[in-house]
């Protein structure tokens, strides 16, 4: 299963679970289960972030290679997407308190790494853009090149 769809039917098994609970008996554990099932999305958000960020990141290095500077902007900004949301999942994360130290460990290290990621992407779309110039410099050096030499003829 997709992250999304993991995180979407956890989310749906917790709220219905909730709904049909009417005895006392069973809070503590309704709460517990809740619980897990937010921790379980919060790291299947982790993990869907960290994946988008190291496509990104790796999508621009190939356009990096290519000179492609629209690919490697547009993939650049698809990490950069996945930065914003592992920041916001990082501030609920900070925010719930309740988070165990493990999942808490889960979502900070994939924050790390999406920046890591975020950064070599754009570290690449400057590299595509550099190649560009450069490509469009050796192009205009060769028509100098043909014009001089026509000159000479």
């Amino acid at each position: 299963a997709t992250p999304e769809i993991f995180t979407l039917s956890l989310h749906d098994a917790s709220s219905d679970l909730a709904a049909s609970v009417d005895d006392d008996r069973l809070a503590p554990r309704l709460a517990a289960v809740k619980a897990s099932a937010t921790e379980d999305r919060q790291a299947a958000e982790a993990a869907k972030f960290s994946a988008i960020a190291a496509a990104s990141r790796r999508a621009a290095e190939k356009a990096a290679e290519a000179g492609e500077v629209d690919d490697a902007e547009a993939a650049s900004n698809d990490a950069v997407a996945a930065e914003l949301g592992v920041t916001e999942l990082v501030a609920q994360v900070e925010a719930d308190g309740a988070a165990s130290e493990a999942t808490r460990a889960v979502v900070f290290g994939a924050a790390k790494k999406v920046t890591e990621d975020r950064q070599l992407a754009d570290a690449a779309k400057l590299a595509a853009a550099a190649t560009a110039a450069r490509r469009e410099a050796q192009d205009a050096a060769k028509v100098d090149d043909a014009v001089t030499t026509e000159d000479r003829q």
